[in-house]
């Protein structure tokens, strides 16, 4: 399986801090077949500040999920509370390891952490 001539996807993230979400995300290999995610070793999602300095991190078993009833879903998500990041607007992008060598990031955006409007 291979990924090559990967166009980065932009997708941004508004969280209420403290607040849950959750995504899907599917690809395709070189030859236009759905990535089978359970044959992926690592897989993380990082959320970094202005200068690059990744403070949060999903990746398999935590925050990042194959779909049980499909192996071609890969969720992203986070329950309420979990990571809870500060307001601000951040980075975030989805590295995807097939091997040492083949590494690719076709997800990314902006993570925007949006404050709680009530107590």
């Amino acid at each position: 399986m291979e990924l090559s001539n990967v166009i980065g996807v932009q997708l941004d993230l508004r969280v209420q801090r403290g607040g849950d979400f959750e995504y899907e995300i599917s690809a395709g290999d070189a030859e236009g077949n759905p990535i089978n995610w359970t044959l992926v070793p690592n897989v993380r999602a990082d959320v970094a500040n202005s200068a690059g300095i990744v403070f949060a991190s999903f990746y398999y078993g935590n925050g990042l999920y194959v779909d049980s009833e499909d192996n071609t879903i890969l969720r992203f998500k986070k329950t309420a509370n979990e990571k809870n990041i500060a307001p601000g607007t951040y980075q975030w992008q989805l590295k995807v390891e097939f091997s040492p060598v083949n590494v690719k990031r076709p997800v990314w955006g902006r993570y925007f952490s949006i404050n709680y409007i009530t107590a």
